[in-house]
């Protein structure tokens, strides 16, 4: 679904002479969407993502923070950042050398 929109923008890119790999400013980027939101070919798309997204955020448990939270993330449990978060990241001698033991066997 993220592959068919993303190529409709690439297109919208294209038109304006843009590269496919070059950013584009957010409120260009907010007038194709909604442009593109609203067409008939591609409304269904868009409608399809929408419903995807909310099944997939229902297996994300978010965290508010605020600047200079402290926070402690189990071993072996999956986590990512999401956007606008910025975090110094520290790890334990022991895990830098397993990360160094398995470059060296590729």
């Amino acid at each position: 679904m993220r592959r068919a929109l993303d190529e409709k923008l690439d297109l919208k890119k294209l038109e304006d002479g843009i590269n496919s790999n070059q950013p584009v400013a957010v409120d260009k980027l907010k007038g194709w969407i909604k442009e593109l939101s609203q067409s008939t070919e591609s409304k269904e798309l868009f409608h399809k993502e929408v419903v995807l997204r909310e099944v997939m955020d229902g297996f994300i448990a978010k965290c508010p923070l605020v600047v200079s939270d402290v926070v402690t993330v189990p071993r072996l449990v999956p986590h990512a950042l999401q956007h606008g978060v910025r975090v110094v990241e520290f790890h334990t001698p022991v895990y830098e050398r397993k990360i160094l033991s398995l470059r060296k066997r590729f």
